[in-house]
């Protein structure tokens, strides 16, 4: 399951100051059907002092943990010692999932 078609194209819109921020890629589905799943809807940014910042926009599934999870793990690749990343949108992680 994408979620891409399903779920529209806002969980791919992320908002940003461009002049503190340099927008140097964003993987977008809509545009691009051929795009890994793990990099629908990112945006790679770098900062003025060269530090690259990845930021995803995400909408994870309602119906389940289990396909929340699925593509919480497609996500994983963001965090790393040396990665600075944000994630954040619409989680659906309401109790007791």
């Amino acid at each position: 399951m994408t979620g891409d078609k399903e779920r529209g194209p806002l969980h791919t819109l992320i908002f940003w100051s461009s002049a503190r921020l340099r927008l140097l890629a964003h993987y977008d589905p809509v545009w691009d059907e051929w795009i890994a799943l793990s990099r629908r809807g990112v945006a790679e940014f770098e900062t003025p002092s060269g530090l690259v910042v990845h930021a995803k926009s995400v909408h994870w599934a309602h119906w389940g943990g289990d396909a929340r999870l699925d593509e919480a793990g497609r996500t994983t690749w963001l965090a790393g010692p040396r990665r600075a990343s944000v994630v954040g949108g619409d989680f659906n992680s309401l109790w007791p999932d």
